[in-house]
């Protein structure tokens, strides 16, 4: 199995999401793999707990002596079809040259922050989470209630000093991709020294910013 054509395809067909994370690694003749969202998972225990101790590995390498070399709780062997359900569970995928078969390693992290209600979005019943000032947090929480191959993350800096990052989102096969594209090119052709609030977007992006009638929506949930 080739790990490089592996780890590609399951980038395609997670439309290669800004938080699709891929490491490799070549103990011997066996090549290794590994491929999670980073939104979704904890990166230190990725390190910690999965890539140093199988990187340091030394001798006969196959599926289940790696197996046994992690040092997490929840391991298990994963086939082919369920993959990409795994990884947008939080799951870590391993792939060796020398099986058919993946690992999956359970170290998903939710970022969370104390329940507050957005001050523009009140509700009655329901969940009161609302996005935060973290882009990383909010790619997580779109991530856990959009359990979908088609959710995608594009990133853009914007601001010639901030060189802040702006993420677009969408879910492909929903989104028109006609205004998806204009979307991005908006975004890319905005000139400005730095971008400290989202209404600077706002208004650089609608057709007519001046107008008093509402051209873009916005909201904190």
């Amino acid at each position: 199995m080739n790990i490089s054509e592996v780890l590609n395809n399951i980038k395609k067909e997670l439309h290669n999401s800004i938080d699709v994370v891929s490491r490799d690694v070549s103990i011997g003749d066996v090549d290794i793999g590994f491929i999670y969202l980073k939104s979704m998972t904890n990166s230190q225990i990725f390190a910690d707990s999965i890539y140093k101790p199988i990187s340091k590995m030394q001798g006969k390498v196959d599926l289940q002596i790696v197996k046994d070399v992690i040092q997490a709780k929840e391991v298990s062997f994963v086939s082919k079809d369920e993959i990409i359900d795994k990884i947008l569970g939080g799951v870590v995928i391993i792939a060796l040259s020398n099986s058919e078969e993946f690992i999956g390693v359970d170290i998903q992290e939710f970022l969370t922050r104390t329940p507050a209600e957005p001050p523009t979005s009140p509700v009655i019943m329901g969940p009161r989470e609302g996005f935060t000032e973290d882009i990383k947090t909010n790619i997580t929480l779109l991530r856990r209630r959009f359990h979908s191959k088609d959710l995608v993350f594009e990133e853009e800096n914007v601001g010639n000093v901030t060189k802040t990052k702006v993420v677009v989102a969408y879910l492909d096969g929903i989104a028109d991709p006609k205004v998806v594209r204009e979307l991005k090119k908006r975004i890319s052709r905005i000139e400005i020294d730095g971008v400290i609030d989202s209404y600077y977007i706002l208004t650089m992006i609608s057709d007519r910013p001046n107008s008093i009638l509402k051209q873009v929506g916005t909201a904190e949930k």
